[in-house]
């Protein structure tokens, strides 16, 4: 790689200073991120922060959903009054009207049972590691699979993902977001060696969370329909569990929810300031009907997609992959900030897909990458910042602008630069 000289290189036309700015400011990040959730929970005489949040925020619903099947309460799963009342027996300082209502479907209930049966802290704990661990191991992924070669750009392209915002979004948060990522590269990765059931497997296994992978479902069984095995292969069990812990009535209970949450509005809706994606945008336009639309608009473009996946191979496929996730963060009926943690593979395989077809002239391209870089990084915190004044969010439209960038470069002939 040529380096221009030395009175013209700044980070914004010389990859080597950039790379390097963007590896400090990952670790900046990271250490920021975990300095400022310490002080937040100062002077440390509970377990609730100085806004009244308990530790690991929304990892108490989960929490709470376990106990709930631990003490054969399931009958109550659902029952938001009822979840209330044992969030606060958990914390007793914590506000009367907090209230983090369970959304997810029984089997992940189940599923929380030995966390559940642990001291709150504790149990947190465990969570956080393991997603942190989830995470960890993702970026390694992903870090191999965008730079073959171990050594310094490897090691860089880790530090700027594990930097990244959303990142110390969700693991403080305590979502379970980090899983679902995990899972969705192991899926990639196997549709890559045309291993399509293993994928469905890999998919199959975010039915914890389904919601979260919607449209990326439709394009991997529109690409390759053998991964439809391994989702039914899962979803037999977890509907067995299901039933076995809920009843036939929880289970009915659980499909009038979704059903409502998919198409509808909710009782305890969500600030549209926490909600990216399209749907919150359409609402504007037609109000209630949001949700909806932006699934009903998104089946074609993840078909679509699919199809294009069927044969992709290479870097060409992660940036078919790339697109799929784009349009999974803009079409699905409820995407909270932190579950725009599926961006993160599509953001890297996009930068890595530009860098790639203009080696002959990548400081030419620079000035963009720097900015789309600055963009996806900053982007969804200040964009969630500016809404509540605004009245609508501003960064969905940068992630359509993402999908017809990289839907542009799908449907240019392999081989050729943008």
């Amino acid at each position: 790689m040529q380096v221009q000289p030395a009175t013209s290189r700044s980070i914004l036309t010389d990859p080597a200073d950039a790379l390097r700015t963007l590896s400090v400011g990952g670790r900046v990040v990271i250490a920021l991120f975990a300095i400022s959730w310490l002080v937040w929970f100062a002077p440390f005489d509970d377990l609730l922060d100085r806004s009244g949040t308990p530790l690991g925020g929304d990892y108490v619903m989960l929490y709470v959903a376990g106990q709930t099947i631990t003490d054969g309460d399931s009958a109550r799963l659902y029952d938001d009054q009822a979840n209330q009342r044992r969030s606060s027996e958990v914390f007793p300082a914590m506000h009367d009207e907090a209230s983090w209502p369970y959304r997810y479907p029984p089997v992940t209930a189940w599923l929380m049972q030995p966390l559940a049966r642990l001291p709150f802290a504790a149990s947190f704990a465990v969570f956080f590691l393991g997603c942190a661990a989830c995470m960890a191991l993702t970026i390694a992924r992903l870090a191999r699979e965008f730079v073959p070669e171990a050594g310094h750009t490897r090691r860089v392209l880790f530090w700027v993902a594990a930097g990244w915002p959303l990142v110390g979004e969700a693991l403080i948060g305590g979502q379970s977001s980090p899983v679902a990522l995990c899972l969705v590269v192991a899926a990639a990765v196997a549709l890559r060696r045309r291993r399509d059931v293993l994928a469905g497997v890999f998919l199959g296994l975010c039915i914890y969370k389904p919601n979260m992978v919607g449209m990326a479902v439709l394009g991997t069984l529109a690409a390759r329909p053998k991964a439809f095995w391994g989702m039914l292969g899962v979803a037999i069990p977890a509907a067995l569990i299901s039933v076995s812990s809920v009843g036939s009535a929880g289970i009915r209970t659980y499909a009038e929810l979704a059903s409502s949450l998919a198409t509808a509005e909710w009782q305890l809706e969500t600030p549209f300031w926490k909600v990216h994606g399209l749907a919150p945008l359409i609402d504007l336009v037609a109000p209630g009907q949001g949700k909806l639309l932006a699934f009903l608009l998104g089946i074609p473009v993840a078909v679509w997609l699919g199809r294009c996946l069927r044969h992709a191979e290479g870097n060409r496929f992660w940036l078919v992959f790339a697109a799929l996730l784009t349009a999974n963060a803009l079409f699905n009926p409820y995407v909270p900030i932190y579950d725009m943690l599926l961006l993160l593979p599509a953001l890297l395989a996009t930068g890595v897909w530009f860098v790639q077809t203009h080696r002959a002239d990548l400081y030419r391209v620079m000035p963009g990458l720097a900015a789309f870089a600055a963009i996806a990084f900053a982007g969804p915190h200040m964009s969630q910042a500016l809404a509540p004044r605004l009245g609508w969010q501003v960064f969905p439209l940068a992630v359509i602008a993402l999908l017809v960038v990289q839907v542009r470069q799908i449907r240019r002939p392999h081989g050729t630069a943008a």
